[in-house]
């Protein structure tokens, strides 16, 4: 949120270990439905870090 030229930043925590795991899962499943692959994420890493 912001007015002019201030800016108002939330703190954030840390999800538990539970919450993670469950994200996790949710984003998995997620990439299965959309038929990505390992080596989908391999590439789109290496493509952000300039790496082969």
């Amino acid at each position: 949120m912001s007015e002019d030229k201030i800016i108002i930043l939330k703190t954030i925590q840390m999800p538990s270990m539970r919450d993670f795991d469950r994200m996790i899962a949710k984003a998995r499943r997620q990439a299965r439905q959309a038929g990505m692959k390992r080596s989908d994420i391999i590439a789109a890493v290496s493509q952000v870090r300039g790496t082969k």
